[in-house]
């Protein structure tokens, strides 16, 4: 007899297909529905849920689905262990990183000014470089 598995869209049953199917080690959650994810857990084991946060937007409901969570910096790490009890061994800090040695490049004034025309600025116009989400 088959049983029906009830997800919030498609989307979210796809992708369950292919974990069933490729039976990773870990199932790190970016975002979504983050409720969606509890018939993953259900299905495929919570100890392979990891939720990955850049902010704090955890529910208590989620201790439920998630084994582990990665945060983007110690202080919201150390927020979601004191306001949904979780404990060190579940809550880890990868930090937002770039290499800097790939902005260090030196160019000429000339190229600079090449750079800005190309691009229909002035040679006097100050150039700021945003990435990221507000």
């Amino acid at each position: 007899m088959k049983k029906n598995i009830f997800f919030l869209d498609r989307y979210y049953y796809k992708c369950y297909k292919i974990c069933k199917k490729e039976n990773f080690d870990n199932i790190i959650v970016e975002a979504g529905q983050y409720p969606s994810y509890k018939k993953y857990a259900e299905r495929l084991g919570k100890e392979k849920m990891v939720l990955h946060l850049h902010q704090e937007d955890y529910k208590e409901q989620y201790n439920e689905i998630f084994s582990k969570v990665i945060c983007v910096s110690d202080y919201l790490k150390n927020n979601l262990m004191k306001k949904y009890n979780l404990k060190q061994n579940q809550v880890f800090v990868v930090k937002n990183a770039i290499n800097i040695d790939k902005f260090k490049e030196k160019i000429s004034i000339q190229d600079k000014n090449g750079i800005k025309k190309k691009l229909g600025l002035s040679n006097n116009d100050f150039i700021v470089i945003f990435c990221g989400r507000i």
